[in-house]
């Protein structure tokens, strides 16, 4: 009778392949910050850690009428671009023999489970932190009439409310910001600020919760609801900013975005990793099963002269956080 054991041969491979997999499931469910139109795709600057992402402005002037038999003058393009660094994430789970014999779950399967769900988190909040971090103007709204995050108070003047929401859509529609394909911009949004909005909104009937959707409206993951034409997803990424406001007043950050507002670019996928029990001089009893993942990426919000940027974030409290 044969069995196979962790040392059986490509064993390891198998199991890199199930995390593989796993990120891949992962990413289409869970990656709420790469939703898909939404960022541009940067490219490395060759022998650095560099990522660059090049854009065209629109034409200044509008075209004026022609006289007969005269070209109109010349425009040039306006090239810009912006540059940024990326990083290196990894994670790293180490399983005993003991555990391995003794353990009636298969923690091989567990942990590829666990490192895949890692690897995309990771890659959602980095990404998520860099766009709530961004506070440039004109692309931040304080609630409440406040000039910054320091000086926003826990009260209810200061939650996010429907006329923030109008104000963000307004100024997006006054600087050409298009729409995503289904006509509406779209959001992140905290779980906490998600219920303020609501319950604001509630009694003017403005909120349109999903399960009220007619026809054959497509609903994404993380999809709560839309309101003057904007698309809301709910997560915890890189939707709160921590305690720095006023009396240390809990801030968090509702993005409203159009197509293309953030460039994203990785020098190579995610990659998974297996070394088993006794696959090196460090292990020389065969006591450990290491697996893992890496991975090498960067991104940053657009904010390009001539293009200008494609997003409003609203920075406001929460009736659910306390002050403190």
């Amino acid at each position: 009778m044969t069995t196979t054991l962790t040392t059986t041969t490509n064993f390891d491979k198998t199991v890199t392949t199930l995390v593989l997999r796993n990120i891949a499931e992962n990413l289409r469910k869970r990656a709420h910050w790469l939703d898909e139109g939404s960022w541009l795709q940067a490219t490395q600057v060759p022998g650095t850690n560099m990522l660059r992402y090049i854009a065209y402005g629109d034409l200044s002037t509008v075209a004026q009428a022609l006289s007969e038999a005269t070209p109109p003058a010349e425009d040039a393009l306006t090239i810009a671009y912006d540059e940024f660094y990326g990083a290196q994430y990894g994670r790293l789970v180490g399983i005993s023999d003991i555990a391995l014999m003794q353990s009636p779950h298969n923690l091989a399967a567990v942990a590829a489970e666990r490192l895949a769900f890692n690897a995309i988190m990771t890659l959602d909040r980095s990404i998520g932190e860099a766009n709530r971090d961004y506070i440039t103007a004109p692309s931040t709204i304080f609630a409440g009439g406040f000039a910054s995050r320091a000086t926003l108070t826990q009260a209810s003047g200061t939650y996010l409310t429907m006329a923030l929401v109008r104000r963000a859509v307004t100024e997006l529609r006054a600087a050409n910001v298009p729409t995503f394909p289904d006509g509406t911009y779209h959001a992140k949004i905290h779980p906490f600020v998600a219920r303020d909005l609501m319950e604001e909104s509630g009694t003017a009937g403005q909120w349109l919760d999903i399960n009220k959707y007619t026809g054959t409206t497509e609903i994404k993951a993380g999809e709560i609801g839309t309101m003057h034409g904007v698309k809301f997803f709910e997560t915890n990424n890189g939707t709160y900013i921590g305690n720095g406001g006023a009396a240390s007043a809990h801030i968090f950050r509702t993005l409203i975005y159009g197509p293309g507002y953030f460039a994203f670019g990785d020098f190579d996928s995610i990659e998974a990793y297996m070394v088993r029990p006794g696959g090196d001089h460090t292990d020389p009893l065969a006591q450990k099963m290491l697996m893992g993942w890496k991975g090498f990426w960067g991104s940053q919000v657009l904010d390009i002269s001539g293009v200008g940027p494609k997003f409003r974030g609203i920075d406001s409290v929460s009736s659910a956080a306390a002050a403190g």
